[in-house]
């Protein structure tokens, strides 16, 4: 049994309020012009419309506009299981989406074949702008700005812009290993480790031992290889200094799964997180918080980019110029490195 909602009419909200249907729709649309209406009696019909949750009739909007008010979103899925990289990002976008009654049509590629069935359809106009997210792809990016070239609206949601004329909601993927270093270094650490699988990232852990004016050595950094944030990695850098006999006092890992499996093989060597180490991780998933230790970590921003993103687009298709955005990453400390071991339970995704 299905059920649905029930809606109201601009008539139901002008008979309520023994008002014209042609007020209503000009108060909720914002298109009074030259017709004279009181600020209270205003702020009535609004409220009235929204209690009763009136929608507008997408249909005729569309058709006035010239728009179909559908967004098309395609991601290219990162970071391992229980990251909450994309959906973070996907709940900014449905959110943001919602409040300009925009459609969305989701959809999630690995391969340029894929992406370009959807170009397909945003040819064919049946799209009012694209969202780009997750992955970086280099090599869609001619096809991206032919797109964009065509007229269809294009905002990417990646780590580093495509291209300068190419509007993106990034990050600041240099801070992501910059700033748990400082963390650590605050902590008092002085031999602090890296699990490396970006450069940037490492290049942020080695400027922030620089300016602290801690040595920088071979010995303290495992590279893991391209896009290898998996558990297992964090298994395998862990028992490359367990074997070395040599357990640095902080470990910075480019990802929490990484940091998880590190944190877990050096407990079984006895090994202790805070106690002996302290270890933070990137992209504060969800199980960091049930992690024992609770696991600390760099919290990347995704759901407050994603809602920029959609509205860059609404301006784009407005005719309005945007500008690339970078967001700074942000810490939640947690046990692993000196704060509380009691899981937040909140739903604290930055705003």
């Amino acid at each position: 049994m299905s059920y649905t909602l029930p809606t109201v009419s601009l008539k139901d909200i002008a008979s309520e309020l023994d008002v014209s249907i042609s007020l209503v729709s000009k108060v909720l649309n914002d298109r009074l012009g030259n017709t004279r209406v009181s600020e209270e009696l205003a702020e009535k019909i609004k409220k009235v419309a929204k209690e009763r949750n009136y929608r507008k009739n997408s249909s005729a909007l569309s058709l006035r506009s010239g728009f179909h008010n559908s967004i098309s979103v395609m991601i290219h899925r990162h970071g391992e299981r229980g990251s909450p990289l994309v959906d973070y990002m996907v709940r900014g976008i449905f959110e943001k989406s919602n409040e300009y009654d925009q459609k969305l049509m989701l959809g999630f590629f690995e391969q340029k074949s894929e992406f370009l069935e959807v170009c397909e359809s945003a040819h064919r106009g049946l799209v009012d702008g694209l969202i780009i997210g997750g992955v970086p792809h280099r090599e869609l990016c001619e096809v991206i700005l032919e797109l964009q070239k065509d007229g269809l609206p294009m905002v990417t949601i990646i780590e580093e812009a495509l291209h300068p004329d190419l509007p993106n909601v990034g990050i600041n993927v240099t801070a992501t290993g910059e700033l748990p270093t400082k963390h650590l270094i605050e902590q008092g650490c002085k031999t602090i480790a890296h699990v490396a699988v970006m450069d940037k990232r490492t290049a942020g852990y080695k400027k922030a031992m620089t300016e602290a004016g801690l040595p920088v050595e071979d010995k303290w950094i495992y590279n893991c290889g391209e896009r290898s944030f998996g558990y297992e990695s964090g298994v395998k850098a862990a028992k490359h200094w367990i074997d070395a006999g040599q357990i640095p006092e902080g470990v910075v890992a480019q990802s929490d799964t990484l940091a998880a499996g590190l944190m877990n093989t050096f407990t079984a060597a006895g090994i202790k997180t805070p106690d002996d180490l302290l270890v933070i991780g990137v992209d504060d998933s969800p199980f960091c918080a049930y992690a024992l230790p609770s696991l600390s970590s760099v919290n990347q921003l995704n759901y407050p980019r994603g809602k920029l993103a959609v509205e860059m687009l609404m301006q784009i298709r407005e005719g309005k110029s945007v500008e690339q955005k970078v967001f700074e990453p942000t810490l939640k400390i947690r046990a692993s490195t000196g704060g509380s071991n009691d899981p937040d339970l909140s739903d604290d995704i930055p705003a």
